[in-house]
C-alpha cells in the first residue's frame, strides 16, 4: 500500500511541478491567500529580489513522507517563463524520491536543471519551524535563483552555492518588472496539509546591484493555514 501511495504522489507531484498549479483547498486544511498589498515604491534599478519563508509543522509522518511543500519563485510567469521550483521533503526529478529537498530551474514547462540536498533525510521533528530565503538575482548575462539561510531541526542548515543554486543565461538587465504575486499564487503544501498549522511568505525585499535595499514589504502572505 505504501508503494502504491508513493507512486500516486509521484505522479501528482511531477504533474504539479510542470504545471505549477495554484493552491487548492484540501480536506482538514484551510488555504488562505491573503490579499495582495500595494507594491512598495521603488526608486532605482532592481538587481536582486529576496523572499523570506516560514513553515510551521505540527506532527510530520516519515512513514508517509508527509508533509511535502513546493515553493515557486523567479523572474517570470511560471506558466511561460524562467522560474525555480523548490521542493521540500521530496523531489520529483528525474523520478520521485522521498525526503530531502530539490531546487529545479524551468523555462515554462521545460526542465533546465536541478540540484538536491539532504536526501534521504525526512521531516521527523514535531512542532518545528522551517525558515529560508529564496533569491532571484540578475548579474551580467545570467539570472541566478537560489535558496539561502535555510534552517530546520529535521534537516539542519540548508541552501547555498554548492547545493541549492542554479543559473541561466538572460538578456534581462534588471528585475524592475518582478511580480511579487507569482510565488504566493503558485506555491503550495501539496501533501499532508493537515500536519501544517501555517505556511507563509513573511517578507520580500528589492535590492540594487550594491546590495542596498530599495524597498521592503513585510506583509505576511499566507499560503496555507489550518482552520482553528
Amino acid at each position: 500500500m505504501k508503494a502504491l501511495l508513493s507512486r500516486l504522489r509521484a505522479v501528482r507531484s511531477r504533474s504539479a511541478a510542470r504545471r505549477v498549479a495554484p493552491c487548492v483547498a484540501l480536506v482538514l486544511g484551510l488555504f488562505l491567500l491573503t490579499p495582495s498589498p500595494a507594491a512598495p515604491p521603488i526608486v532605482g534599478d532592481v538587481q536582486q529580489v529576496e523572499e523570506d519563508w516560514r513553515i510551521q509543522i505540527a506532527n510530520p509522518s516519515p512513514d508517509s513522507d508527509s508533509p511535502q511543500f513546493t515553493i515557486v519563485f523567479g523572474p517570470a510567469d511560471p506558466a511561460t517563463g524562467t522560474h525555480a521550483v523548490f521542493e521540500v521533503n521530496h523531489s520529483t526529478q528525474p523520478d520521485f524520491v522521498e525526503g530531502g529537498m530539490q531546487l529545479q530551474c524551468w523555462w515554462g514547462e521545460e526542465l533546465v536543471g536541478y540540484k538536491n540536498q539532504h536526501h534521504p533525510a525526512e521531516l521527523h521533528v514535531s512542532n518545528e519551524t522551517i525558515t529560508f530565503t529564496t533569491v532571484t538575482r540578475v548579474q551580467g548575462a545570467k539570472i541566478t535563483m537560489e535558496v539561502l539561510n535555510g534552517n530546520s531541526q529535521s534537516f539542519g542548515e540548508f541552501g547555498g552555492e554548492s547545493y541549492l543554486r542554479l543559473a541561466v543565461t538572460t538578456q534581462q538587465a534588471n528585475l524592475n518588472g518582478f511580480d511579487a504575486d507569482y510565488s504566493v499564487n503558485h506555491s503550495r503544501c501539496g501533501w499532508g496539509a493537515n500536519r501544517v498549522p501555517k505556511f507563509s511568505r513573511t517578507a520580500i525585499r528589492y535590492l540594487d546591484g550594491d546590495g542596498q535595499v530599495l524597498a521592503e514589504d513585510a506583509t505576511e502572505r499566507v499560503i496555507h493555514q489550518l482552520a482553528q
